[in-house]
């Protein structure tokens, strides 16, 4: 695929005598795409009636602006909505769409609408994605649009590559558990609901046998509107988060079916994810992928400067997105920021080209840039509204010329150290069936619901916290999407699972094959049990064989020496530190597993305890799993004012993190500063090369006695290309 870097040109929030100037500066930028909205809402004069060609209003003269790209031969994402969100009037939306008609709108499950999009006004609900009457009028509106960029397709040589089937499709973040939908043409009597019950399981009699499935019709099961006995029916509620997920993908399919109707074909269709945590709950991206028939991108807005949790959360989040998706990459990459405030919004050269290369080193194959201009409630763009150019400017055009001096950039890919973290879908289905707002990317909910003494979030904590956890032992993690890519596993030695109580037998038996044939297996601090539909399974339980109960505690000690017990052959050795039980190692056909007895990743970023860093560090490297590169920084000093005065803070974690690309032949390896200072870092290889450069100035470095000596400014990195 080629090359996909863009920025975000709104024609209708500019004056039209400046829309060449910025589109002349994001070519010279390097930038090879444009993308845009369209507002729905602004071009309908009237029901039925649109205005594209600037009789209203210069901001409404798509048509020109369409010409202005042609003209500077660049490639065009147009984004008509339905909804554009965007900081826009009803998020683009015409308000009789969000007003007049109560029927069509999302209802909670009090059977209340749900809020409308309320910036900048606070009124109005939001239309239920299937209703037949919004459908009637979105295609309305996709046709009045197909008409119109029709002639500037790229197979008609036009700049249009990329058509965006509507954004962030999460019912404008109203999405837990019991916010939405219960319009009638959901959950009514032969609804789309039953029908999502009813071509799952095909007949009744193949309901889970839990009780709020105990009935002789599909039409006669109620919805689910609170959380009761949720054990006894967990799968009940699971398939109410899978039909939300059924019901998005399904939404984005019509979308594209009515392009397709309108002759709109020989395009890429592709939709945007909002920022969730756990990622992709209730938002499924492979079932997205699946309905656009094209790719699917993650929208990143990480606050100035760049944070350890911040650097973290890209890579996790790519990574993940990498095992599921035929293409990874950000749809919106934050581009200044949505204040107007010079003092909130002014971000740096170094922020733009330090976060862009984060991305791309985790995997991230193109970008857009978002905005690429100011604008109402935004600023800090790398241009204003009239296409002055700002420093950030020159941020992206030099990381732009480090992505094209990449020989094979379509080959690329990361490097991993044979470790995978499992994800595992239903687990985290367990944290969103409490979480009040899983669209909030800045905390975890963690509560209720409990299940068999695990509480609701723990387990995405933990999955969270092991991948910070290896990031700090100076591993590279690949993540696994066990349920959609389980042959994924097979490029993993080791593989790292937070086991809650639940498990299905699918997934029970991929993991037990994975050790039987040699892989290494980190679980725990639960034993499986029982399917989501409640059916007992015994293939760990009689593997394991542990008698005690799950402890859901973290590991903080400092004082641990466990390389001794290693060399232990009693197969069944537990494993202690300070006298706590940490695990239990047990051989199983020809690999092993090691069952944590405690939960090691609850802490937030740069709260990890060492102890649980070098736990990880010990495990690994009595499997003989060696990282790429080990690094050793000295404890970088801070000097903090307190109460007390001055006093001194030793950061002791090592902030310097590695990632890596191969095309196959070369390896670029990444190394990025997450330390506020600068600091001296110890390089050493697993592997030995003939050169080592500099990728950036071409300059061979030398290495002393095997080992690499680098300084690294703060929020900044050096790539290396070895041969």
């Amino acid at each position: 695929m080629e090359k996909i870097f863009g920025g975000e040109i709104q024609y209708f929030r500019l004056k039209e005598k400046y829309w060449e100037k910025i589109v002349e500066r994001l070519k010279e930028s390097g930038l090879n795409f444009v993308s845009t909205y369209v507002p729905w809402g602004l071009h309908e004069i009237k029901k039925g009636i649109f205005d594209f060609e600037g009789r209203q209003s210069e901001k409404t003269n798509l048509v020109k602006f369409l010409e202005i790209i042609k003209k500077y031969k660049l490639k065009l994402a147009i984004r008509p909505g339905p909804f554009i969100c965007n900081e826009f009037l009803y998020g683009g939306y015409p308000e009789r769409i969000v007003k007049e008609n109560p029927k069509i709108f999302v209802l909670d499950y009090q059977n209340r609408h749900t809020k409308g999009y309320w910036i900048p006004k606070k009124e109005g609900s939001q239309p239920s994605y299937l209703h037949s009457e919004y459908l009637k009028e979105c295609e309305i509106w996709i046709s009045a649009v197909s008409e119109i960029i029709k002639p500037y397709l790229s197979k008609n040589g036009g700049p249009i590559e990329m058509i965006n089937l509507d954004n962030e499709v999460s019912y404008i973040v109203m999405d837990s558990m019991f916010d939405s939908d219960y319009n009638e043409c959901m959950v009514g009597k032969g609804g789309y609901y039953h029908k999502f019950l009813k071509n799952k399981y095909k007949d009744v009699s193949n309901l889970p046998k839990v009780p709020f499935y105990n009935f002789k019709n599909f039409e006669d099961i109620e919805p689910p509107r609170k959380l009761i006995d949720v054990e006894k029916n967990l799968i009940y509620y699971f398939d109410w988060i899978e039909f939300k997920e059924w019901v998005m993908a399904e939404y984005l399919k019509r979308l594209r079916e009515m392009y397709e109707k309108n002759g709109i074909k020989e395009v890429l269709f592709y939709t945007n994810l909002n920022p969730h945590r756990p990622e992709g709950v209730p938002t499924n991206p492979k079932k997205f992928e699946d309905a656009v028939k094209g790719i699917v991108g993650y929208d990143f807005y990480r606050n100035p400067f760049l944070s350890f949790s911040g650097y973290v959360s890209i890579a996790r989040i790519l990574r993940y997105l990498e095992s599921v998706l035929k293409f990874t990459w950000s749809a919106e990459f934050m581009s200044g920021w949505w204040f107007e405030d010079i003092g909130k919004c002014w971000l740096t050269y170094e922020h733009h080209k330090f976060m862009s290369l984060s991305a791309i080193s985790n995997g991230c194959k193109g970008i857009f840039y978002f905005m690429f201009h100011d604008r109402e409630t935004w600023g800090g763009s790398p241009v204003s509204d009239k296409g002055n150019i700002r420093s950030v400017y020159y941020g992206i055009k030099d990381f732009l010329s480090i992505v094209n001096k990449f020989e094979k950039w379509n080959e690329l890919k990361v490097l991993y150290d044979k470790i995978g973290l499992v994800y595992y879908r239903p687990y985290h289905w367990h944290t969103y069936l409490g979480d009040p707002s899983p669209c909030n990317d800045n905390s975890i909910y963690v509560g209720q619901p409990v299940i068999n003494g695990l509480k609701a979030g723990l387990l995405t904590k933990e999955y969270e916290g092991i991948f910070r956890l290896l990031l700090l032992a100076s591993y590279s993690p690949k993540i696994v999407e066990i349920i959609d890519s389980p042959e994924k596993i097979k490029d993993c030695k080791v593989l790292f699972f937070p086991s809650g109580p639940f498990l299905d037998k699918t997934t029970e038996k991929v993991l037990i094959d994975f050790v039987k044939n040699g892989g290494i297996l980190v679980t725990g601090p639960f034993i499986p049990e029982s399917t989501p539909s409640g059916e007992k399974i015994d293939g760990f339980k009689n593997i394991l064989n542990i008698k005690f109960g799950a402890k859901i505690e973290k590991l903080e000690t400092k004082e641990i020496s466990l390389y001794e017990y290693f060399l232990n052959n009693d197969s069944r050795k537990s494993f202690e530190i300070c006298g706590l039980p940490v695990f239990d190692r047990i051989k199983y056909g020809k690999g092993k597993i090691y069952f944590l007895r405690g939960l090691i990743g609850q802490s937030e970023p740069l709260n990890e305890p060492e102890g649980n860093i070098c736990l990880i560090l010990e495990i690994l490297k009595s499997e003989n799993i060696n990282p790429f590169v080990e690094i050793k920084v000295e404890p970088v000093e801070y000097t903090l004012g307190t109460e007390k005065g001055l006093e001194k803070y030793y950061e002791k974690r090592n902030l310097i993190i590695h990632s890596a690309l191969t095309d196959g032949k070369n390896i670029y390896l990444f190394l990025h500063n997450l330390f506020n200072r600068s600091v001296e870092c110890e390089i050493k290889f697993r592997d030995k090369f003939e050169k080592i450069i500099d990728f950036e100035t071409d300059e061979e470095i030398g290495l002393e006695k095997e080992t690499l000596n680098l300084t690294i400014d703060c929020k900044s990195y050096i790539i290396l290309k070895l041969m």
